[in-house]
């Protein structure tokens, strides 16, 4: 079972004081590039400067998502850590970070603090191509991941049917799925049908997906299976940079899966998602249906007759 991501996650004026004493060398009172110089409104729609620090619960839906200041210097960039921690995305390119960065994150994550750099455009120091110190810049709110990057957006793909023989999922077997997402986010989930749960469906390829309950006993939507599904994300799942995008039946089952993750990368423009997001349930693995879905752009509706 896991906790809603809400409740792991602490709110973003706590968040911010954690990170903020991560930056022990991080100077805030520097004119250069310091974040509190900041035009908050200029950054984000409706942003507010909180502990030197822009807050933003929604993001710009045309041009740059976030229109942050020009690089102080070469050695002071602004940027954002890539899904996985796999490194520092910034306009000049993607950055490695020293053991002491990774450590001072990870000791805010294992104290309780939230995974705050799941959320935080940092200004970093850089020192031979590497990340040496961060310092807070910008703060996105979850419900403006979830509504910048799934709002209105469809998937399709595949999920695994029940097997009533073994009592399980059978995930050599399955059948097409399509899943609307509408825009509805309550506390950074996005709400979401299975579409054709209980009735064929266009495709975007322009074929028919059949009904799920025309699989009778494999019907995979079974229980706390249902066609009411949302998405959120969820950093630090298991461990510092285990960060996973959810496809959530009920409030203590979901699928996971990572590459459909948005990170703050990719919120500037960076860490793109994979073509596929391959997803599967939390605990025995068998126990709920896998999912593999991809985005489309078409279809839906009726099918023809």
């Amino acid at each position: 079972m896991q906790s809603s991501l809400t409740s792991r996650l602490a709110t973003s004026a706590a968040v911010v004081l954690l990170v903020a004493a991560l930056a022990g060398c991080a100077d805030d009172a520097d004119d250069n590039g310091d974040p509190s110089k900041m035009a908050a409104a200029a950054v984000c729609p409706n942003g507010q400067l909180r502990d030197g620090v822009v807050q933003c619960t929604s993001l710009f839906s045309d041009g740059e998502r976030l229109r942050l200041p020009a690089d102080p210097a070469d050695d002071r960039r602004y940027g954002a850590l890539i899904g996985g921690g796999a490194a520092f995305f910034t306009r000049s390119g993607e950055l490695s970070l020293t053991p002491s960065v990774v450590e001072e994150l990870s000791t805010v994550v294992d104290t309780g603090g939230g995974a705050a750099y799941a959320n935080t455009v940092y200004l970093a120091t850089i020192v031979d191509s590497v990340v040496t110190a961060l310092s807070p810049a910008v703060y996105v709110g979850e419900d403006a991941f979830v509504s910048t990057f799934f709002a209105g957006v469809v998937l399709e793909g595949t999920i695994a049917t029940w097997d009533d023989s073994s009592g399980g999922y059978d995930w050599s077997r399955t059948v097409p799925i399509r899943i609307e997402i509408g825009d509805s986010v309550v506390g950074g989930a996005i709400a979401g049908q299975v579409v054709n749960a209980d009735a064929a469906i266009m495709g975007a390829d322009r074929s028919c997906l059949a009904s799920l309950s025309d699989e009778g006993e494999g019907n995979p939507l079974r229980g706390s299976f249902t066609a009411e599904v949302s998405l959120e994300r969820y950093p630090s799942m298991h461990a510092i940079f285990d960060d996973e995008m959810l496809l959530v039946w009920d409030g203590s089952t979901s699928n996971m899966g990572a590459a459909f993750y948005p990170s703050v990368a990719t919120v500037l423009g960076g860490d793109p998602f994979d073509a596929e997001w391959q997803t599967v349930i939390h605990g025995t693995p068998t126990a709920g249906p896998a999912v593999t879905l991809h985005l489309v752009d078409d279809g839906g509706g009726p099918c023809d007759t």
